[in-house]
């Protein structure tokens, strides 16, 4: 040990750098590859996560999607006018021939939509006075619904749409793998319910959901409430997962799950479909995942070792290139015993040495740079004060623009003014107050700009709107308006209630016989904030209320039934979320009530919802 000592301390200065800073740079490297390789497998790992939760999610909104598209289908056969109109003359008559007439006219919906959705198999119309089908495959002689599984269950249940068991198609000679989803409706005036079932080819479902799975071993099974597969699969480890009740409901019961099969690892993901009885079961492959790391772990080894040689070489060159100032120093101070006078001050390297037998001529070529420096500051001083003059002026042009711009609101506003000036000195007052109104209308309406205003100020601007309209309608309209107090210092978006009242008056009052009434309430719930525009006129058909129900639940932002109750929907939804927006409730003969849902916002709490240029 003393003699390993010795020897270092005899090494020179470009060896004992060599030595050290390879030691250093040898110790880092392998640290960092350590870490850098646990950061890449936990990232890998996440990363697994998050692709099994995009894929999850990616087919359950495709599944929502058709099987929404499969019971949508089957309520737009009911609500078909002639459908129903073919129906229920059938049932009703009671005469014979009106079978034949109802086998071709039910059957041909049945058939189109059938033939339009690739995964419905078939479908069966079921009456207590015969069955229908979609002429596309013969059904099975002696059949009967009312004793089959799927008949059973749809005419027992309470639900009106019934999502049964994947099972044999038992109505058609095909036998197909199918899953039978049943909508039970009666006809009114026939006592007994009807069933419309379309059957899901569990074949093409499974090619669906196949299709949607990216091509790195991973797999998916739909399974419904109780366990049982929706679809087929040809998978080993969907089918094996789908076999045991014991990995399958484990996989059920927690958001990511580890499951062995066949000396492979997969990791499981599970969701559940909004709109139908079933769970998605995602598995992905954790051994192929392994294997690429693996992967990873010898090409950055490989790099690493190409890296190590290559930093090796430019730290000998680094050495080389620190060491080299010194020697040479060392012989200039050793030449200077032997040759006197001062021809050692010229050393021509800026070293430690050099710097202390120059030290003067340093100091002036100091004094030179400071110099420089100097004249370059004044220099940038000179730039930034054109700069921030050019600033002020491009300001002072903005301003101006700015007042510029509000030169026709102001003009608007002082013209109304005018107006209602000389309609009071003529004792025009109703022309007065339709102009004050109308001022109002406008002023709120423009609101400088800006998207969020207060209650109050809506307020203001739907009572301006009303008052015009009193005056232009008279006794045939009158309104109330009672909203707390404490709401009017809300915000909301503007422009909310006008529409709404708007449709009142044109739809109920304009429309009625008797004088028009319209009352708008708001009122403070536990989380939300709930205004109600509500008419006493001649109210929505049930039919349509319900499609315009639809509708707004859906998001739509046009409609032929109207554009500003959807207009406003949509606005607020942008705004605030799909949780809030407008709901209609309306009793035909007797008048509509339109519900708006607004979160509570306070004026400190605006900027959250206001987008930066808006802001500005």
């Amino acid at each position: 040990m003393k003699r390993l000592r010795t020897a270092y301390h005899n090494f020179s200065l470009r060896a004992k750098l060599a030595v050290l800073s390879s030691a250093v740079l040898l110790a880092v490297l392998c640290v960092c590859q350590g870490l850098l390789y646990t950061y890449v497998a936990e990232y890998a790992s996440r990363q697994s996560r998050a692709q099994a939760n995009v894929t999850l999610t990616q087919a359950q909104t495709y599944m929502e999607a058709k099987l929404r598209n499969i019971v949508e289908r089957l309520f737009y056969i009911r609500l078909d006018s002639a459908f129903d109109g073919v129906l229920t003359e059938y049932l009703l008559s009671g005469r014979p021939s009106a079978r034949g007439v109802a086998m071709t006219l039910l059957s041909a919906p049945l058939s189109l939509h059938k033939a339009t959705e690739p995964l419905i198999s078939s479908m069966y119309l079921y009456t207590p006075e015969g069955s229908f089908t979609d002429m596309g495959i013969s059904a099975e002689q002696g059949y009967r619904f009312e004793t089959s599984a799927p008949g059973r269950a749809a005419l027992q249940s309470e639900e009106i749409v019934l999502w049964g068991e994947a099972q044999r198609d038992e109505i058609f000679i095909t036998h197909r793998a199918v899953v039978p989803v049943a909508y039970r409706f009666s006809v009114p005036g026939y006592e007994g319910d009807c069933v419309l079932l379309a059957n899901i080819d569990q074949q093409r479902l499974t090619q669906y959901l196949q299709d949607i799975l990216p091509d790195d071993g991973s797999d998916i099974l739909l399974v419904d409430a109780a366990g049982r597969p929706v679809m087929q699969t040809w998978r080993r480890a969907a089918l094996a997962l789908a076999q045991s009740e014991t990995a399958l409901r484990a996989a059920l019961d927690a958001d990511f799950t580890e499951w062995d099969y066949g000396g492979e690892q997969y990791l499981t993901a599970h969701c559940a479909l909004t709109n139908a009885p079933w769970q998605l079961v995602y598995l992905q492959s954790k051994t192929q995942l392994a294997r690429q790391l693996r992967s990873f772990q010898l090409v950055f080894l490989a790099a690493s070792l190409c890296a190590v040689l290559v930093l090796l070489l430019a730290l000998t060159r680094i050495v080389h290139s620190i060491t080299q100032p010194l020697s040479l120093l060392a012989r200039h101070m050793s030449g200077l015993e032997t040759r006197g006078g001062m021809q050692g001050f010229d050393y021509p390297y800026r070293n430690e040495v050099g710097d202390l037998a120059r030290s003067f001529n340093s100091m002036l070529e100091r004094i030179h740079g400071l110099i420089k420096e100097q004249e370059l500051y004044i220099s940038q001083l000179q730039e930034g004060k054109k700069r921030l003059l050019l600033e002020q002026q491009l300001k002072r042009h903005a301003e101006l623009q700015a007042l510029q711009a509000q030169i026709n609101p102001h003009f608007l506003y002082n013209t109304l003014d005018s107006i209602r000036w000389k309609a009071e000195r003529a004792g025009a007052e109703d022309i007065s107050r339709m102009t004050t109104a109308l001022a109002t209308l406008f002023r709120i309406g423009l609101s400088r700009g800006r998207e969020l205003i207060s209650l109050e100020q809506e307020t203001l601007h739907v009572e301006s709107y009303l008052q015009i309209q009193k005056l232009r309608y008279g006794d045939r309209l009158s309104y109330t308006i009672e909203i707390e107090p404490q709401l009017l210092e809300l915000y909301t978006v503007k422009l909310i209630l006008q529409p709404l009242v708007e449709n009142a008056i044109y739809h109920g009052v304009k429309e009625g016989e008797r004088p028009g009434v319209i009352r708008i309430t708001g009122r403070r719930t536990e989380h939300s904030v709930e205004l109600c525009v509500a008419d006493n006129g001649s109210g929505i058909a049930p039919g349509r209320l319900k499609m315009l129900q639809a509708d707004l639940a859906r998001g739509l932002s046009v409609n032929r039934e109207g554009y500003g109750i959807f207009n406003v929907n949509e606005r607020i939804r942008l705004y605030f979320g799909v949780q809030y927006g407008v709901t209609l409730e309306s009793v035909y003969g007797q008048g509509t009530r339109a519900i708006l849902r607004l979160p509570c916002i306070t004026q400190s709490e605006v900027e959250q919802y206001v987008s930066p240029v808006d802001r500005g």
